[in-house]
């Protein structure tokens, strides 16, 4: 099971809640150690230059990952959503020990 939502400022504070919320489960049920937690957090309707996701996997006996993705497929990026301050931020969040 992934959480899978659109960005915006409503889901900011929900976000833990969310996320244990959508452990990976296993056939009972039940949370699964082996992968742990997913999410997948993306910008929704903007045009394909400015969308921005975010997935994480973490938790888990396999290794996690975590990929920040800015544009689309064959898109190039349109920096201007893209600021350091806020790109500083999401890297800044994704380092946490």
């Amino acid at each position: 099971m992934c959480s899978c939502f659109v960005l915006n400022n409503q889901r900011g504070p929900r976000i833990a809640t969310i996320v244990e919320n959508n452990v990976t489960r296993d056939k009972l049920h039940q949370p699964s150690l082996t992968y742990g937690y997913s999410l997948i957090a993306y910008t929704g309707d903007a045009a394909e230059s400015r969308r921005i996701s975010l997935r994480i996997k973490a938790g888990g006996r396999v290794s996690g990952t975590t990929w920040l993705r800015t544009g689309d497929y064959k898109t190039l990026p349109d920096p201007a959503p893209v600021t350091y301050p806020l790109f500083k931020a999401a890297l800044l969040a994704t380092n946490v020990s």
